[in-house]
C-alpha cells in the first residue's frame, strides 16, 4: 500500500463523520413584513439531527457507515492488514453514499402530500456544506479502499535451524565439487625437479 494513500480511507471516514455535525440544510422561515422588514427565522439542521431526531432512516444508516469506515480503517492501520479491510470499507462507503444519493433524489423529486408534491425549494430549504462534505468523505474512502494493494514486504516466518546441524568447515564432506588438478601432458616439470 502506498504510504500517501493509506490515509485516504480513514481521512474520508473522519471527514464524513465530522460533516454530520455541520449544517446540512438551511430552512428559511422568513417572509416580508410591513415596510419591507423580514419576519421569521433561519434555521440550520445538521446531518446528526436528521439521523437521530427522527425515526431510523437512510441518513441514520449513512451515519453508521461513516463510523464503521473509521473503526475498520484504524484497525487496518494498527494491524497492517489492508486487504482484509478493503471489502468492509468499500461496502460501508457504498452504503453511505448510496443512502445519501437516494435521499437527495427523493427530495429533488418532491414529497407527496394531500395537496400535491412539495419540493425542498417550496419549503425554503437549501443544502449546506455539511451534506456535500459528507459525500466527499465517502468518495475519499472509496478511493482509499480502491488504492489498497498487496504489500511487498510481507513478513514470512523463518524456521529456526539448529546450529548443531550445520557442519563445520573441518568436518564438511562435500562430494559435489571435486578438485581437478590439471596434469602436465608433457611431464617436463617433474623430470626437471628430479634432475636438479
Amino acid at each position: 500500500m502506498d504510504k500517501n494513500t493509506r490515509f485516504f480511507t480513514p481521512a474520508g471516514g473522519i471527514l464524513a463523520l465530522i460533516c454530520f455535525f455541520l449544517p446540512w440544510m438551511k430552512i428559511d422561515c422568513t417572509s416580508e413584513g410591513v415596510f419591507g422588514s423580514t419576519i421569521g427565522e433561519i434555521h440550520t439542521v445538521s446531518g446528526f439531527d436528521i439521523a437521530t431526531k427522527q425515526q431510523v432512516n437512510l441518513i441514520t444508516l449513512a451515519l453508521v457507515a461513516a463510523a464503521v469506515i473509521i473503526v475498520v480503517s484504524i484497525i487496518m492501520l494498527v494491524k497492517q492488514t489492508p486487504l482484509k479491510s478493503k471489502l468492509p470499507v468499500l461496502i460501508s462507503s457504498g452504503v453511505g453514499l448510496g443512502c445519501l444519493m437516494i435521499e437527495y433524489i427523493r427530495a429533488s423529486i418532491g414529497y407527496d402530500t394531500g395537496l400535491g408534491k412539495i419540493s425542498l425549494e417550496d419549503l425554503g430549504i437549501t443544502y449546506q456544506f455539511g451534506a456535500f462534505g459528507t459525500i466527499v468523505g465517502f468518495i475519499l474512502s472509496i478511493v482509499g479502499a480502491l488504492t489498497i494493494q498487496k504489500s511487498n514486504n510481507i513478513s514470512v516466518p523463518i524456521e529456526e535451524t539448529n546450529v548443531s546441524e550445520i557442519p563445520d568447515e573441518e568436518n564438511r564432506t562435500d562430494t559435489s565439487v571435486e578438485e581437478n588438478i590439471p596434469e602436465n601432458p608433457s611431464g617436463s616439470n617433474d623430470t626437471e625437479d628430479e634432475n636438479s
